[in-house]
C-alpha cells in the first residue's frame, strides 16, 4: 500500500511504524559490529535526543508541525530502543515529581530540574529535511568516547503522517500553494 495518501487525508502508515524501520536499520548495522568488532552492547546506556530540521539544527517556530514531528521520533525511539535492550536514559527526568492542580509532572525542559549526571555510552539522535511531500529523516547513533558514528539509518516519512496536508504552506517565510 502507498504511504501517501490524497491531500486532507493522513498517511496510511501511522508514525510509530517508521519509526520502527529507522530501529529496525540501526539495529541491523549495530548486530552487524557486534559479531564483526564485539566493540557495541547492548547494555551501552544511551540518550536519544529530539530529532531537528537539517538546516537549523534547533526548533523553527514556524514550523511547529517539524517540531512535532521530531519529537516523536525521539520517543518512539526511546520505546524501541528500550525494548531492544538498551539501557535508555531519560535526561529529562526532572530532580522530583511536581504536583500541579490537574496533573503531576516528572519530566521536565527546565535544566535547573533536571538529575545532571548521566553515564552515557551513546547518543541516538538525527535530522529531519522537508521535501515535497515527505521529510528525510537520518538517524545516527554516537559513540562518546571517541565520537564516532557507529549505526545510520535514513527513512522517508510522508508530511501526512501526523497531519493531514494542507493546500498552502509555509515555506521559508513564503506562502506556497500546492493547489487552488
Amino acid at each position: 500500500m502507498n504511504d501517501q495518501t490524497q491531500a486532507g487525508q493522513l498517511s496510511a502508515q501511522a508514525i510509530h511504524g517508521h519509526t520502527q524501520r529507522l530501529a529496525e536499520q540501526l539495529l541491523a548495522r549495530i548486530h552487524g559490529n557486534e559479531a564483526r568488532q564485539g566493540e557495541l552492547h547492548l547494555s551501552g546506556r544511551i540518550a536519544v535526543g529530539t530529532f531537528l530540521p537539517i538546516k537549523q539544527l534547533e526548533h523553527d517556530s514556524q514550523q511547529p508541525k517539524q517540531h512535532d514531528l521530531g519529537l516523536q521520533l525521539q520517543d518512539g525511539l526511546v520505546t524501541l530502543m528500550t525494548q531492544a535492550g538498551f539501557q535508555v536514559v531519560d535526561f529529562k527526568q526532572s530532580d522530583g515529581i511536581y504536583m500541579q492542580t490537574e496533573q503531576d509532572k516528572m519530566l521536565s525542559r527546565d535544566v535547573m530540574r533536571l538529575t545532571q549526571r548521566h553515564n552515557l555510552d551513546y547518543y541516538l539522535t538525527g535530522t529531519l529535511l522537508r521535501q515535497e511531500d515527505s521529510y528525510v529523516v537520518n538517524a545516527r547513533l554516537i559513540k562518546l568516547d571517541t565520537q564516532q558514528v557507529v549505526a545510520a539509518a535514513t527513512d522517508y516519512i510522508p508530511a501526512n503522517v501526523m497531519w493531514p496536508e494542507q493546500k498552502s504552506i509555509l515555506r521559508h517565510g513564503q506562502i506556497h500553494r500546492k493547489e487552488y
